[in-house]
């Protein structure tokens, strides 16, 4: 027989497991009962999180609205034989169901293309088919506006004879509606002030934004990312409903080939989605200066509280920043190593042996 010494405690636990079994029948049932109830409450509290973060204020405005409102204007616009039979029949409660269904579905298509519509609206196809023949003459032309007014206001920026609050409303709006650097000017205005935000914190600290941003948002607190949200919902209201007056228009330029419901003199009424669409594109510049408001905000409070999440070494001064900043950049655009002395455990050994040093000087 073991030695009672030899005897471990978890033969011990079961013992005791066992006879509170015995005493009770229904613990193990009570104990699976309650760990089952736990489960399926962190299941259903997962899915409740999941559709509010679907059908949150930012996606139900900035892309829930602008379709809906799309599908109710073509259902009122288009002709009868453009509208299906059965949806013709049906109570105006069930057209109203099929329009919230299609203007969901449309508005998930929208929120999956939100970065390719983004990059479209700043530009940037112009740019990629800039060599092409029939793209060529439109991007020199739209670029050389946007270069023409950035030559503008920076000539009232620089122009000593003008008052000082000119010449700081001038600085203003070439800060907000360009890039620092002029040979980076896109052919539209949106995205010459969604470049101007992405160069902020390059331009004053030599932190790159498109690399830093992403984490810092992550930093920020949900009453901190409000204001964002805010901002970035007025970008995709205006964005969006520009799309759908263009799509509406198109299609009713269609019902007009195919079903010819107006008489040709009156052809003219379907060019009025376009020009609500072009109506609908002036405040997205607005809309842009105001997102890139919020963004450079973020980065100017939370970019030390970046490097200090990264491990790096708090600034000692402005160039000291830039060069801390710069290789952050590097290390979060293409993995490049920091160098030893910016990490804080070198300032920490650093700031130990001075404090060793100092204590050697007070015992002499």
């Amino acid at each position: 027989m073991a030695h009672p010494s030899a005897i471990g405690a978890r033969p011990v636990r079961e013992d005791v497991r066992r006879s509170d079994k015995r005493r009770n029948p229904n613990t193990g049932y009570v104990a699976e009962h309650f760990v089952g109830q736990r489960s399926a409450r962190l299941r259903a509290i997962s899915l409740t999180d999941d559709i509010t973060g679907i059908f949150s204020r930012y996606f139900l405005v900035g892309f829930f609205l602008p379709a809906s409102f799309s599908w109710l204007i073509l259902w009122a616009t288009a002709s009868h034989s453009y509208v299906p039979h059965d949806f013709a029949a049906d109570t105006i409660t069930a057209k109203l169901v099929t329009l919230g269904v299609l203007a969901l579905l449309t508005a998930l298509a929208l929120s999956g293309l939100n970065y390719s519509l983004m990059r479209f609206f700043e530009g940037y196809p112009l740019v990629t088919c800039k060599d092409a023949p029939l793209v060529r003459a439109m991007y020199c032309r739209l670029l050389k506006r946007q270069q023409k007014r950035f030559d503008r206001i920076r000539g009232k920026k620089e122009n000593d004879k003008m008052d000082g609050m000119a010449r700081g409303r001038a600085a203003w709006e070439l800060d907000r509606s360009f890039p620092a650097n002029r040979t980076r000017i896109l052919p539209t205005s949106f995205g010459n002030a969604v470049r101007a935000f992405e160069s902020h914190a390059d331009a004053r600290y030599g932190l790159d934004d498109v690399v830093a941003y992403p984490r810092i948002e992550m930093l920020m607190t949900k009453t901190a990312r409000e204001p964002l949200i805010e901002a970035r919902i007025d970008v995709n209201v205006s964005m969006n409903a520009v799309i759908g007056a263009i799509l509406v228009g198109i299609a009713l330029l269609v019902d007009e080939a195919v079903h010819r419901p107006q008489p040709w003199e009156l052809s003219w009424m379907y060019l009025a989605p376009f020009f609500l669409a072009y109506l609908l594109h002036l405040p997205m510049t607005g809309a842009a200066i105001r997102w890139g408001a919020e963004v450079r905000a973020a980065i100017d409070l939370h970019r030390l509280e970046l490097y200090e999440r990264l491990g790096v070494r708090t600034p000692a001064s402005p160039s000291d920043e830039r060069k801390i900043a710069t290789a952050v950049s590097y290390l979060l655009m293409a993995g490049e190593k920091l160098d030893d002395s910016l990490w804080q455990s070198h300032t920490c050994d650093r700031e130990t042996k001075s404090h060793s040093g100092d204590a050697d000087t007070d015992e002499a």
